[in-house]
């Protein structure tokens, strides 16, 4: 016998997605709604669509993804706070609720939860040529020069950073620097020459 659940008989369905992120000084949480909810006694901090989330993955056997989380225009004091917080192994809850035509949660389950592993610090125009990078960081590091610490990757969040190198679309990232390759249309070439 199935069960309908009233916000699925809408043609509308209002939901919303949810995350608790359980800092070592502080437990954040914030979620993609209009105005701030409180559920379970937890009150969920309004980002609406500053908030959002990657593809969650779905799979029967037990898998090693990724789910991006993204935060946009957030106050660079709200930035500083999760920058200056050890947040490598910080748990992370997503939940997605359902709402009625009165915008009440009438049902809501957990979609995922994970530790953090990485985060993007900076996602805006380049300051060589105005192009758009993202600069993520690498909080779990097994590198036996540096140890584990913090390492950045910038890339070019509009294009595959291969194809960067190989068109010099990494020009916004390298500038001039003489170690960068330098850019080719060869066929036969994946990225870069040199």
């Amino acid at each position: 016998m199935a069960t309908t659940m009233e916000a699925l008989s809408s043609p509308i369905i209002r939901h919303g997605e949810f995350i608790k992120l359980e800092l070592p000084t502080q437990t954040l949480y914030f979620c993609n709604a209009a105005a701030p909810i409180t559920v379970n006694g937890m009150t969920f901090t309004n980002l609406n669509t500053l908030l959002q989330l990657g593809d969650i993955q779905r799979d029967i056997k037990a898998t090693n993804d990724d789910l991006t989380i993204t935060l946009t225009g957030i106050d660079p004091a709200n930035i500083a706070l999760i920058l200056s917080n050890n947040i490598k192994g910080s748990m992370i809850h997503v939940w997605r609720g359902f709402f009625d035509a009165n915008n009440q949660i009438i049902n809501w389950n957990i979609m995922k939860i994970k530790k953090v592993v990485s985060s993007v610090i900076y996602n805006g125009p380049s300051m060589l040529d105005g192009k758009p990078i993202i600069v993520v960081g690498i909080i779990t590091s097994n590198n036996a020069k540096t140890g584990n610490m913090l390492q950045t990757h910038i890339i070019r969040s509009d294009i595959n950073p291969v194809t960067a190198s190989k068109t010099g679309g990494d020009y916004s990232i390298c500038g001039d620097c003489v170690h960068k390759g330098t850019a080719t249309n060869n066929p036969d070439k994946k990225t870069a020459i040199g």
